[in-house]
């Protein structure tokens, strides 16, 4: 049975649609039973809603590319 942290470390995933299967009934049933952590989600669920409606500009070519040089040269 997960908690409120465990739920919401994974919320991004679950909204995302990233979530592993062998989580996400854990998780759902989590939300039904917990107000906080389902008006949590709710939450995170329209503020993403609104960014890729609010979001539309692309991000030029040449900075995308730098961006992901970037990334590659980080040590995990």
């Amino acid at each position: 049975m997960a908690n409120c942290s465990e739920t919401i470390a994974d919320l991004t995933a679950y909204l995302d649609g990233e979530l592993p299967e062998s989580r996400l009934g854990e998780l759902r049933e989590h939300l039904d039973r917990c107000l906080s952590c389902d008006d949590r989600a709710c939450f995170e669920e329209k503020l993403k809603a609104l960014i890729r409606e609010r979001c539309t500009e692309s991000m030029p070519v040449d900075m995308l590319s730098k961006i992901r040089a970037r990334i590659s040269q980080v040590e995990v």
